[in-house]
């Protein structure tokens, strides 16, 4: 009888092909796999930086309203509304200022947090920020330096500002609030 097994070794085609299929999809989900890995820890810095860049803006209103005072003169009947997308105040020195948004360096839209007298502005948040959103809310909404109001309270603002990446909208929006209260007073 005849041996029916043939001699010759290797693979068929269609075990060349299944091969080759397992190895293209091991391959694609290791490259996903590394730039995952890669992609998270520079989403991750840029959220914190947009953290930074927020918490510096609160931090430094919180600061020249508790240094400062409440410009009660500049708002219309002396009563700002609430919520009031600006703040004028009184520096520890006296002179005037204002927190609001203004033209941004590199979009050259009203979407940037700035601090000034209006001639003389800064910004509180580095080029990549976009503020969406900038509100102050005034208690006592009554001008407490004015005997004739019978306000008996401490000047208190709450600020909230809501901001996001400019160049990567898979960073998520930070909104931020805080309560400053003036330690100037007098009567």
């Amino acid at each position: 009888m005849k041996n029916i097994h043939s001699k010759q070794s290797g693979f068929t085609i269609v075990e060349m092909m299944i091969s080759t299929a397992v190895f293209v999809i091991v391959i694609v989900v290791l490259m996903d796999l590394t730039f995952i890995f890669i992609r998270d820890p520079l989403n991750l810095a840029k959220q914190k930086e947009l953290e930074q860049d927020m918490t510096y803006a609160m931090d430094e209103m919180s600061f020249i309203i508790r240094h400062g005072a409440i410009n009660w003169d500049r708002y219309p009947v002396g009563v700002p509304p609430n919520p009031y997308p600006l703040l004028y105040f009184l520096k520890n020195d006296k002179s005037p200022g204002l927190f609001h948004i203004s033209t941004h360096k590199r979009t050259g839209l009203q979407e940037s947090l700035t601090i000034g007298d209006g001639v003389m502005d800064r910004y509180l948040v580095g080029d990549d920020v976009i503020i969406d959103e900038l509100n102050f809310f005034v208690y006592p909404t009554k001008d407490p330096y004015d005997l004739t109001n019978d306000v008996h309270a401490q000047p208190m603002v709450i600020i909230s500002l809501t901001g996001h990446h400019i160049d990567d909208d898979s960073i998520k929006p930070i909104t931020m609030q805080t309560i400053a209260t003036t330690r100037y007073y007098e009567r």
